[in-house]
């Protein structure tokens, strides 16, 4: 033993020496560090706060030098440096990463420093990061004085989206005070349209955090037409946070029932994307036939989009009526959207003829016009209505005449099933008209379609 070299208990205070140097560097290091901060007054104190020092890395990285303390910016003006950082803020690419240090810069900016902010980005060459920083910075000056950065806006300087900074302003301002947003809107917007689109940054603002607040001050909204809508972008908010149960008990006290009606009928369908089965479970439940009905529709719409077979086999299992009708049109037409029109044509032509049917009927002939007119032309005829078949016989008949007229004119001569008039006016034997392409819009009479989901 005495011939050993190392002993153990002289390698085990080396072990304690070395660690004790490593500990001492880091040590010195942090101290180096806040030190550093401090020569730059960063902090305006001996220490810097976490959130003080990850603004101070933030600022140094974009401009590429050190960067003085916001608070210690000589009569709270701000220096080259911090500008060479907003440049370099613009720089960024990763639009996450962008937005994020733009929020964290101006969170420690003073209105006097916004406002230097604003008009320096001003300066930079103008494009979509620009306005993005720009309204960045907007936003949190309107949390602060909301009336003073709509003053700003509305004296028309700069060659912003002028919407886009006032909507920006009232998110802010709704941050502190969304009562005085609200009213101001309701005081000084103009047109209807115009005060809708103010008050829904507001209200989407507001249901992040209180989803109660928003829904009392959309229910506020004159217009029923506005109002419908602005539930209806509540209920999204809330959707993104909540499960649809929940969000479908808060609308169950809304005054307005055309109101409550659309925005449940709307959250329905988005619940029918990924649950269309939970939904229709819900649906039925509930006691109110005018409400089922809309929700059914709703629903079509969602799950025709991703399983139109399912969604046409659960509509031709519903009650006969204009219901029905629109739901078998949704899953119809996006089947064909998404496969083409002979699986959908095959499974349309194993049911028996119907009223109900005739506006899927009418999808597929529209579809089959284009490849076969001939085929087209029998799913025209099978159309129980007879005015509607005789429309879509004249427009086929068209589309055939203009594309291959000789091949068309021998079958309409030959088809014993067209109205001699119809034929006569296709053949051109009678005065032309015009007929133009067949689009039933959602507002036409007789068009049942709920508004997107």
């Amino acid at each position: 033993m005495r011939n050993s070299r190392y002993t153990p208990a002289f390698i085990g205070v080396a072990w304690i020496v070395t660690l004790g140097i490593f500990f001492a560097m880091g040590l010195f290091a942090g101290i180096a560090f806040f030190r550093g901060l401090d020569r730059q007054d960063w902090t305006g104190r001996d220490e810097a706060t976490l959130h003080q020092a990850e603004i101070g890395l933030i600022l140094e990285r974009l401009a590429g030098a050190p960067v003085r303390s916001i608070t210690r910016q000589a009569d709270g003006r701000l220096d080259e440096n911090f500008r060479n950082a907003l440049s370099g803020l613009l720089r960024v690419r990763d639009n996450v990463q962008r937005a994020y240090k733009a929020q964290r810069i101006a969170s420690e900016l003073s209105q006097r420093q916004i406002v230097e902010t604003i008009a320096f980005l001003q300066t930079l060459p103008r494009g979509p990061l620009r306005e993005e920083a720009f309204l960045v910075f907007l936003q949190q000056w309107a949390g602060m004085d909301g009336r003073s950065a709509l003053a700003y806006v509305l004296a028309d300087r700069g060659d912003w989206d002028r919407e886009a900074a006032v909507a920006a302003v009232l998110r802010g301002w709704a941050e502190d005070d969304p009562i005085s947003a609200w009213e101001w809107v309701q005081e000084r917007s103009g047109s209807e349209d115009v005060r809708q689109q103010r008050y829904q940054a507001i209200f989407e603002h507001v249901a992040q955090y209180d989803s109660e607040l928003a829904m009392a001050l959309a229910s506020s909204i004159a217009s029923q037409r506005y109002r419908s809508e602005a539930m209806r972008s509540i209920a999204r908010t809330e959707l993104k946070r909540i499960p649809p149960e929940a969000v479908l008990a808060q609308l169950a006290d809304l005054p307005d029932d055309r109101v409550r009606m659309e925005t449940v009928a709307h959250v329905l369908g988005m619940w029918a994307r990924y649950d269309p089965h939970e939904a229709i479970d819900w649906a039925n439940s509930q006691g109110d036939g005018d409400l089922r009905a809309l929700a059914r529709q709703h629903i079509a719409r969602a799950w025709s989009q991703f399983d139109p077979k399912t969604a046409a086999s659960w509509a031709h299992e519903l009650p006969e009526g204009p219901v029905r009708a629109a739901a078998l049109e949704e899953a119809v037409s996006s089947w064909i959207d998404h496969e083409g029109v002979v699986p959908a044509a095959q499974w349309l032509n194993e049911l028996e003829l119907h009223p109900d049917f005739d506006a899927a009927v009418q999808s597929v002939a529209l579809a089959a016009m284009e490849t076969d007119p001939a085929i087209a032309m029998g799913w025209a005829h099978s159309i129980t209505d007879p005015t509607e078949s005789e429309f879509m016989v004249m427009v086929v008949g068209q589309y055939w005449m203009e594309r291959d007229a000789q091949t068309a004119r021998n079958y309409l001569e030959d088809d014993p099933y067209i109205p001699e008039s119809t034929r006569r006016l296709l053949l051109g034997q009678m005065e032309p008209t015009r007929v133009i392409e067949y689009v039933r819009e959602p507002d036409e009479p007789g068009a049942d379609h709920p508004p997107e989901d």
